[in-house]
């Protein structure tokens, strides 16, 4: 066995990652050994990522769009908000909800970007009073869409989103500044100076007593009758096709004016029985020679302060729940005297001559009502509260007290007839704040002795409405006790 002859020869450096043989020269120092540290395009040449791989998918979760129409079962808009402990909490964003066949829900923002999805594998018809959370989160979903126009426009909106963050995903890195840490510091010096407020104007007396004394004359002036204040109603008639303008009194500010939101889907007989119960709310006297047959004029008559309501008496169809509703909130975002509200600095009114209202009807109606209200309205416009059959008293008369005492939250309670039992003495400590009574399939008050229409009658609400399709049946006392 040969061994192999040993040969002085100098040391050789060992060769780095993806450098030539060619390019190895001798160390100029042999004896010192260094660790040969691969260089960042030596790395990245030794591993490729996949073409897949540099882009980073911010919606994995959210379906592509060649699964949508085979996928999604059901198309909801949706509210959602931040997870918080305050006592009364509101809804901060609008989105909407896509319900799969695999019982997921898909939660989106109304520009089309992923926020959350959860499973809900109850009954679709009851997912709307459920609040989904997902990290710091909440969501509601608020109603179906069922318009394939609407429906198209969804799906483009969450494609557009997913696209444009695939396109930031695959744009260039931006370049770190290369400017020196140390020119980023702060000087020690500053940390410890004191910071001097700029002097306010009100510190000097003699000023504040002028700017004081110009506000006080022009409020005199004001009062005196020297300054005219214009006001404006919250809608445009010259910018309204076949507008529907309510009557109105000698002394009134300003025209009150169906929303065309609601105004474009009310037929003829829907527009005067909308009037009709306006008139009758206010209190005006119609003379028999006044006929309002134009809706887009407005009638001037006096006011008659023993009327304060009406009995709707419609058959079954001809849209005595709309009618409701577009009085609802014609009342809730217009007055026909802003100087008594609270306005904006044009001089329109910040919220209507009513605030509350309440919804009595069967239990059956409730969810119906409900859905009413998010068809013409949708739910992020007017807040709505519905008691659940499920809910025991204590929370019942918690919610009741919340109503009637928080301004903002919600604007409509809807109840059924056997729940006023329950909460009659809620309801009866805050009385005042109840502006409007409605009493849906009215007919059932027609016993005098009975518990319900006593405590209705204790509320001594002063706005009342009565809908009714059999107000007369057999007998005129049971509708005398209607009136």
């Amino acid at each position: 066995m040969q061994l192999p002859k040993y040969v002085n020869k100098p040391f050789k450096p060992p060769r780095s990652i993806g450098s030539s043989s060619s390019s190895s020269t001798p160390s100029p120092k042999p004896s010192v050994l260094k660790r040969s540290v691969p260089s960042i395009d030596s790395v990245s040449s030794l591993k490729k990522p996949k073409s897949n791989d540099c882009v980073s998918e911010p919606c994995k979760h959210a379906p592509s769009s060649a699964k949508f129409n085979d996928d999604i079962k059901h198309v909801f808009t949706a509210m959602y908000r931040k997870s918080t402990m305050k006592k009364h909490k509101t809804w901060t964003g609008d989105g909407y909800a896509l319900y799969k066949i695999t019982n997921k829900v898909l939660f989106y923002d109304d520009g089309g970007k992923y926020l959350a999805s959860t499973t809900y594998s109850e009954d679709i018809d009851s997912i709307y009073g459920n609040i989904f959370k997902y990290g710091s989160l909440e969501f509601q979903i608020d109603y179906e869409i069922k318009d394939k126009d609407e429906i198209s426009k969804t799906y483009s909106a969450i494609n557009n989103s997913r696209g444009k963050a695939v396109e930031n995903s695959k744009s260039k890195p931006v370049k770190r500044d290369e400017t020196p840490m140390k020119d980023n510091y702060m000087p020690l010096s500053q940390l410890f100076t004191a910071k001097i407020k700029p002097k306010s104007k009100f510190q000097n007396p003699a000023l504040k007593t002028e700017i004081k004394h110009q506000t006080n004359s022009l409020d005199s002036n004001s009062k005196a009758g020297t300054v005219e204040r214009k006001y404006l109603p919250v809608f445009d008639v010259t910018k309204i096709e076949s507008p529907i303008i309510m009557n109105k009194a000698s002394d009134a500010e300003v025209d009150v004016i169906i929303d065309p939101l609601l105004g474009k889907f009310l037929r003829e007989h829907q527009k005067q029985g909308v009037k009709f119960m306006y008139d009758c709310i206010i209190g005006f006297c119609r003379p028999e020679e006044k006929k309002d047959t134009d809706c887009s004029n407005s009638l001037i008559l006096e006011k008659d302060y023993d009327i304060n309501g009406c009995l709707l008496a419609d058959e079954m169809g001809l849209g005595k729940t709309l009618m409701t509703i577009t009085l609802i909130w014609t009342l809730l975002k217009q007055t026909a005297y802003p100087s008594k509200v609270l306005r904006n600095q044009s001089g329109m009114a910040l919220h209507g001559a009513y605030r509350k209202f309440i919804v009595v009807c069967p239990v059956t109606l409730i969810d119906n009502w409900k859905k009413e209200f998010a068809k013409w309205l949708t739910l992020a416009r007017i807040g709505i509260l519905t008691l659940k059959s499920k809910n025991n008293s204590e929370k019942d008369k918690f919610e009741v007290k919340g109503f009637l005492r928080v301004q903002r939250t919600y604007q409509v309670l809807i109840i059924g007839y056997e729940k006023l039992l329950s909460v009659s003495e809620e309801l009866l400590s805050g009385k005042d704040n109840i502006d409007m009574l409605i009493c849906d399939e009215g007919h059932r008050l027609k016993n005098g002795s009975s518990k319900i229409l006593n405590i209705l009658k204790s509320l001594d609400v002063k706005s009342k409405i009565l809908l009714s399709g059999t107000p007369i049946q057999n007998d005129l006392n049971e509708f005398f006790t209607i009136i």
